[in-house]
């Protein structure tokens, strides 16, 4: 699917999206005509940002946060941070405004808001690969360093015997916790969640460009992430 970064521009708010530019490409921001609105201004900024990886990249996941995010997703993360929660409950000017206002504020908890809609998206859909993991009740646990650091080991040696992938590029681990609110129901979720992201493959990406779409060949991230509701004992994996 096509990355429509005007459309992303054009709806988010546009004082937070300078300062998002300025901030992951500054030598490039002061070529934009700030004075375009909507569309044409969301074009300006696409035809910068295709120039630079890591401006384009940056733009992409904030695209994607904002196109299949939800308000939930993104409070759950920050439920820890009350400042935070607070400035985020006062926004009040959708998902696009939020997700460029997220990636500005704090790049960290930015990242964790993608691990939280990996499984998002992924739980209880046919299309992705999820399960629910039995457990013995001796079982014990671990989030530590050393343990994170073998799991990630074995991700990456998975990928490497897919014949599917090709050699595996970096890999990122995201630990952290969330807390969700379901909906009818007083009670709450607390969550710890980690996803490890692997550079497994290229693909051709399709991209609006001048208002055309073009194709360009990037290295395509696949995720597996594991979620554990200490209280319920329940164990989630999704890829």
């Amino acid at each position: 699917m096509a990355v429509d970064l005007p459309r992303l521009i054009a709806a988010a708010n546009k004082n937070f999206v300078r300062l998002l530019i300025e901030k992951v490409t500054p030598e490039r921001a002061s070529k934009i005509d700030w004075d375009l609105e909507g569309r044409d201004l969301g074009r300006a900024v696409e035809v910068m940002a295709n120039l630079v990886p890591g401006a384009w990249a940056k733009l992409q996941k904030v695209n994607n946060l904002a196109r299949h995010g939800a308000t939930g997703t993104i409070r759950s993360v920050l439920y820890s941070d009350r400042r935070l929660r607070n400035e985020f409950d006062e926004l009040n000017q959708g998902l696009d405004t939020a997700a460029v206002w997220l990636a500005l504020k704090d790049d960290e908890l930015f990242e964790h808001c993608l691990s939280a809609l990996h499984v998002d998206q992924g739980l209880n859909k046919r299309s992705w690969k999820a399960f629910r993991a039995r457990h013995k009740t001796n079982l014990v646990l671990s989030f530590e360093r050393t343990h994170l650091s073998k799991f990630q080991g074995l991700v990456r040696d998975a990928i490497r015997r897919c014949p599917g992938f090709d050699n595996p590029g970096e890999l990122e681990t995201h630990h952290f916790g969330r807390t969700l609110f379901p909906e009818h129901t007083h009670s709450r979720r607390v969550l710890e969640q980690v996803t490890v992201f692997a550079e497994a493959r290229f693909i051709a990406d399709d991209a609006f460009v001048d208002s055309r779409i073009t194709t360009e060949v990037r290295r395509k991230v696949d995720n597996i992430s594991v979620v554990f509701d200490r209280e319920r004992r329940e164990l989630d994996i999704v890829t």
